[in-house]
């Protein structure tokens, strides 16, 4: 999945986290469309492992702070996507990179539905909050 303006929501730091998240996504994906080295494939995880640290807690510190009333189900949807990829990198790491493609199209799925949808009322509640962009 290739970045798109279709994805921006009008907060600064989250179209930039998944502006980042969608780029190492792509290289991932070209990386194995292209047998190149492992070593960019295991980065983009490593990559993915820190985002989900970094972007779920600091959007989860602007549910709590600005009492989202839908934050138990945004967290509900990390959590999901975290395990999911928990399973992946241990398939990776083991050697089984059949499961790369199953990823891939449940990670799909979830990007779009997680962002156009459930971040993007995130972004409005906050933008109706007057948080800064």
């Amino acid at each position: 999945m290739a970045w798109d303006n279709k994805y921006k929501l009008g907060i600064l730091w989250q179209d930039v986290q998944h502006e980042q998240l969608l780029n190492h996504l792509e290289l991932m994906a070209q990386a194995r469309e292209k047998g190149l080295e492992e070593a960019v494939y295991f980065r983009t995880l490593e990559f993915l492992e820190r985002y989900i640290q970094d972007h779920f807690s600091m959007e989860t510190q602007y549910m709590k702070e600005y009492n989202y009333p839908k934050t138990e189900e945004h967290v509900n949807e990390h959590e999901i996507f975290e395990n999911d990829f928990l399973s992946f990198k241990h398939c990776c790491e083991i050697g089984d990179h059949n499961c790369f493609k199953n990823f891939m199209v449940k990670l799909s799925k979830w990007i779009v539905s997680h962002i156009l949808k459930t971040d993007k009322d995130l972004a409005d509640f906050l933008k109706k909050k007057s948080v800064e962009a």
